[in-house]
């Protein structure tokens, strides 16, 4: 692993910086490895042990990433577009650090609430110190996606991805003990935190001191990101709360299933969408700064078709091939839930074109208005689960994600046409007060060349 990560070159400010093309690309192939890495294994725990072992596993991976989703802050995009960098690095990773901290804390509460048995919560816990190294790096990555030299985040990130799948497989089939195998996957991420990240975040940013002491500066940033931590929490618990519903009403067995079909959905089409969305989120922010309303749509634009088309080129694939996927990743008994997967595809088009949408809110900072929004499309994914998934099982999950998508995309939208209407309105009025001062200039530059005539 550590020599993997020897030929690094650290070069984030090159005259000339890479292209959109360049950085999405990188983006898109680590997350593609690392979102492969994560379904593997869920891939190793369904065929070394049981659907209810993938149920406890998904439970554990469920009730932690709401609650760092709203630890986090969404620090990373909070300083990728900090254009006219208001906040230090320090300011950053202090804050993801009382965050992940925080987090832990948080997570150990719920458990110890729950009453789970000894296993689940061991698990669960560990999920969570494992999510907390991960944000640590995370923050590494946002000063890197900052200065767009994504390529660098991008090697950490399929080394950490390959590294903890390959450890959590081999631990898991030596010790038959999903515990030991979370264990071994967080101890990697920590690896990989202080070998690499660490190391190129000291040379980003000249040795000076991680940690911040000025309470005031923190205090502005916490102000800032707050609102967007918990519109990300909703946005994860949105997510996550159809998975609550399964278990409540149907049990572990059949959350390790639907847990398993949706990975696919994760694994792909968010997984492609998120990383052009980051890719793009900077420029995206200097477009919509500088009055670039074009260039800054049509960027969206190309990004919502190409989350829907790998849509609409999935769900026939997944119609023809699913059966015999399913059986192949997972178990036979897995073959029967091919119709759930070639819906939950279909479902991936939809949610793909509000993920666009926030990507876009995100980059005109309107991070409060994101709040009701994420807010409704929770609440309408859990009343629709709520009544769906006892009758119809997890074609009513399926459903529930479906009208949450929908919902996030009408309310994005309408930030974001509020948000331009604001940009063009500053324009005409900048257009209309130098009117005068034109039209001043222009007599005078008359009045020198009739003088100049005569």
């Amino acid at each position: 692993m550590a020599a993997a990560l020897e030929f690094v070159d650290v070069e984030p400010m090159d005259k000339a910086l890479p292209s959109l093309r360049h950085s999405a690309s990188w983006t898109l192939a680590a997350s593609v490895i690392y979102a492969a890495a994560q379904w593997a294994m869920i891939s190793a725990v369904a065929k070394l042990s049981s659907a209810a072992a993938v149920g406890q596993f998904a439970l554990g991976l469920s009730i932690a990433a709401p609650v760092f989703m709203l630890t986090n802050m969404q620090l990373r995009g909070v300083q990728a577009t900090d254009a006219l960098s208001e906040h230090s690095f320090a300011d950053y990773f202090t804050l993801r650090c009382l965050g992940s901290a925080a987090g832990v804390v948080l997570v150990l509460a719920i458990v110890a609430s729950a009453r789970y048995d000894r296993t689940t919560s061991a698990v669960i816990l560990l999920v969570a110190v494992a999510k907390a190294v991960e944000q640590l790096s995370d923050v590494v990555a946002g000063l890197l996606q900052k200065f767009e030299r994504l390529d660098q985040a991008a090697r950490a990130q399929m080394v950490r991805g390959a590294g903890s799948a390959i450890v959590f497989t081999v631990v898991l089939l030596v010790s038959h003990s999903l515990v030991a195998a979370v264990c071994g996957a967080a101890a990697t991420c920590a690896v990989v935190l202080l070998s690499y990240d660490f190391r190129l975040a000291r040379r980003l940013e000249a040795r000076r001191s991680f940690l911040s002491s000025s309470r005031r500066s923190l205090q502005l940033l916490l102000a800032v990101s707050l609102p967007l931590g918990i519109v990300t929490a909703l946005a994860t618990l949105n997510v996550n709360l159809p998975r609550y519903v399964v278990q409540y009403y149907l049990g572990p067995v059949q959350l390790g299933i639907f847990v398993s079909v949706a990975y696919i959905l994760i694994a792909t089409v968010n997984v492609v969408v998120n990383s052009m969305g980051q890719s793009a989120s900077a420029r995206l922010a200097q477009m919509f700064a500088a009055g670039d309303l074009a260039g800054f749509n049509g960027v969206l634009r190309k990004l919502a078709l190409f989350g829907a088309a790998i849509s609409l080129l999935g769900t026939p694939v997944a119609l023809l091939w699913g059966r015999p996927l399913l059986a192949l990743i997972y178990r036979p008994e897995y073959a029967q839930y091919a119709s759930l997967l070639a819906m939950m595809v279909a479902v991936a088009g939809v949610s793909a074109v509000g993920l666009v949408l926030g990507f876009g809110v995100t980059a005109t900072r309107r991070f409060r208005a994101q709040v009701p929004v994420i807010g409704a499309a929770t609440l309408a994914g859990f009343a629709v689960a709520v009544m769906l998934v006892p009758q119809h099982g997890l074609f009513g999950a399926a459903l529930a994600l479906l009208a949450s998508a929908i919902v996030l995309i009408l309310g994005n939208g309408a930030v974001l046409a509020i948000a331009e209407r604001g940009v063009r309105t500053r324009q005409c009025e900048a257009f209309r007060s130098s009117a005068p001062v034109r039209a001043g200039r222009d007599a005078e530059l008359a009045a020198i060349l009739g003088l100049e005539k005569d």
